[in-house]
């Protein structure tokens, strides 16, 4: 800053006869030289030079300096420095830094007047801040001042908050670290339902943000697979239409698309593992202490079917299989299956489900032949039956008496037959229904020592 001549370096100069030149931007008033560097860069470095024009100490001139002092020593400059915060703000009102939790780190406070909300962006040790919302809407005005400052608690600051058009500060504000949780309203968890329609509702434990809710990444819906276990790799995913938040019941409403849900056993989960697209409460805290909520329900509204059961057809006597496939979607059983044979007899087993269905194998002999019908009743726990009816067609089997030990006597002497001799001719003509003077058949009973002894 050139004083008189440009070639000059000084800004301040000071002639022989006592008269001062000043460069531009430099001052004087008799004591103190004012120097202006604002248009210096900040972090310059600036080195102060006196340079004496005089003679010697002893001649007939002296130039002496003393308390010479540089005010400041240091001049700093003011700059914006860009610090993203988690989320984004609808409108801004204040703001103040504190650290609220006492981990030495300067945490950042604002106010969301249209939110009705503080926002409080925690700052980690690895230089970013994670964010928790707290409402302020139960004070009924918004909020615009807020300042953090150690009121009550000794080792971190509190938050004050002033609220618009009101002479309200709250303080201290503690803020809401405790994670949200969710209930299965309907269907009923771990239960049988009956009747369901197309949707699922949900409550939660608090309010919540809705856009976290009214979703569908954060929902997904299975159905177990064949093997009627959960969690495998044949799980069949079942597509949710639309997801809803009603925040005066703190209900979401997911929707099917089809008009109603089919029997099946499900498993619903609500997403709190992700962080991106976890289910949060107004604060920020995420689902289930950041753990995915489960909830597993059956729906069984038809109750169980008869899918097949064989006829049979075989002879009298003759050991015969029935086999029965019974079909319930919404159950894993056990059912309770009966079988009347027809022939005055019954038989009651257990079905045991997987996947939804099972079979039940039941043996049979009938005495007589005919044509018999064959009923099949199966009861599930909610006591709904299903019935079946088939045929058996038994064919008739001539009868047959085991050789007999031949015996031998005198005429007019009395023989006996052995106790032990099969006597299946006897057994015929206990159960045989017919007559014997109107029957077609003959029934012989030989011995090898006289003939024909009996006729019938």
């Amino acid at each position: 800053m050139a004083t008189h001549r440009p070639e000059a370096t000084s800004f301040y100069n000071v002639n022989a006869n006592g008269q001062t030149t000043l460069a531009s931007g430099v001052t004087f008033n008799g004591t103190t030289v004012t120097v202006d560097i604002s248009g210096l860069i900040a972090g310059s470095l600036a080195t102060l030079i006196f340079d004496l024009i005089g003679n010697p100490p002893g001649t007939s001139s002296t130039v002496v300096l003393d308390n010479v002092v540089i005010t400041p020593e240091r001049m700093t400059d003011d700059t914006f420095t860009v610090v993203t915060l988690p989320g984004t703000f609808r409108h801004a009102m204040g703001v103040d830094s504190g650290d609220i939790n006492g981990d030495g780190l300067r945490d950042v406070l604002i106010t969301d007047r249209a939110a009705h909300t503080l926002l409080v962006c925690t700052a980690t040790t690895a230089g970013g801040f994670t964010r928790t919302d707290v409402s302020l809407a139960a004070f009924g005005t918004q909020p615009v001042s807020v300042i953090a400052t150690a009121l009550l608690r000794s080792g971190e600051d509190d938050i004050a908050v002033g609220l618009y058009g009101s002479d309200v500060v709250v303080s201290p504000l503690t803020v809401d670290h405790t994670s949200p949780q969710a209930s299965l309203i309907s269907p009923v968890a771990n239960a049988v339902n009956t009747g369901v329609g197309n949707t699922i509702v949900v409550e939660f434990s608090e309010s919540m943000r809705a856009s976290s809710v009214a979703t569908l990444a954060p929902w997904r819906l299975t159905e177990d697979g064949p093997d009627g276990a959960p969690g495998t790799s044949d799980d069949i995913q079942i597509p949710v239409q639309s997801a809803s938040y009603d925040a005066a019941t703190r209900r979401a409403t997911l929707t099917m698309p089809q008009s109603f849900i089919a029997d099946g056993i499900y498993r619903l989960t609500a997403q709190g593992a992700d962080p991106v697209t976890a289910i949060v409460d107004l604060n920020g805290n995420r689902l289930n202490n950041g753990v995915n909520q489960i909830f597993g329900f059956t729906v069984d509204s038809n109750g169980p079917e008869i899918s097949s059961a064989n006829s049979l057809s075989g002879s009298e006597g003759q050991s015969m299989t029935l086999v029965v496939a019974i079909s319930d979607p919404g159950s894993s059983g056990p059912h309770a299956a009966t079988v009347n044979w027809g022939d005055g007899t019954t038989s009651t087993t257990a079905v045991n489900l997987t996947g939804g269905t099972g079979t039940i194998s039941l043996p049979h002999a009938w005495k007589q032949d005919g044509l018999y019908s064959v009923t099949i009743t199966v009861t599930d726990t909610l006591s709904r039956v299903a019935t079946a009816v088939v045929s058996a067609t038994i064919l008739n089997v001539n009868p047959t008496l085991n050789p007999l030990t031949a015996l031998t006597g005198s005429e007019g002497q009395a023989v006996t037959l052995a106790a032990a001799t099969s006597w299946v001719l006897q057994s015929h003509l206990n159960s045989c229904r017919r007559s014997c003077q109107t029957c077609h058949m003959r029934c012989f009973l030989t011995f090898p020592l006289s003939g024909a002894i009996a006729a019938y």
